[in-house]
Formats: structure tokens, sequence, C-alpha cells
């Protein structure tokens, strides 16, 4: 059997993975102090999430289901539970060089808010 005619540079608008939507940013100034305070480990922890994401991987590839592999995030970033499972949540899109901008920049907001 042969096998003619096949494309295989067929063109794919990279815009197609940026969300649809505009990002809207949180006012953070009107959180409250435990939520600021979740919102920086939460910050924190995508960036170390960021710094080990072939970790990650392996970690998501080989785990059991997802709570083992909440703690075995949670193990290596030095994350709570909660922090682990928001880093879980995160589509793959996340963990470029743009979103790791923005979460330094919601991480210093919030820092700045708490006066930390």
């Amino acid at each position: 059997m042969e096998i003619t005619n096949i494309e295989f540079n067929v063109a794919v608008d990279p815009r197609r993975f940026l969300p649809s939507e505009p990002v809207v940013e949180p006012d953070f100034a009107e959180q409250s102090h435990g939520q600021l305070q979740a919102d920086r480990d939460r910050f924190a922890g995508y960036l170390r999430a960021l710094d080990h994401a072939p970790e990650l991987i392996d970690i998501v590839q080989h785990s059991a289901d997802p709570s083992v592999a909440t703690a075995e995030v949670a193990e290596l970033l030095e994350v709570s539970d909660l922090t682990a499972r928001a880093i879980l949540n995160q589509p793959l899109h996340r963990f470029t060089a743009l979103y790791r901008q923005r979460f330094v920049e919601q991480l210093n907001r919030v820092r700045e808010v708490l006066g930390s």
C-alpha cells in the first residue's frame, strides 16, 4: 500500500492555545489578610513549580491517583496540600515564561499589600 499526498507542514495558529478572554487581575487591596496569605503561598508555589516542571511532570505520569500526586508535589515543593492541588490544577500553558512573569508580578503585589 502506497501513501501519497501527505502534508506535514500544516500551519497552526498559536493564538488558539492562549486564553480567549482577557485576564482580569484581582484587586488584592479588597481581600482579607487570610486570603492574601493564601494567595502569597499559592503564587510562591507556582513559581517553585515552574522551577521543578520536569519533576512535576514525572510525578503526574507515575502517580497512581491524584491524591498521591498531590502528596508528592507537596513534599517536593515544600508546600501545603491546598497549594499542591492548585499547582496540579494549572493548565500546562501556564508553565511558560509569560505566566512566570505574571506570577512574579502577582506575588509582588500581594506582598506589597501584606507589607511583607
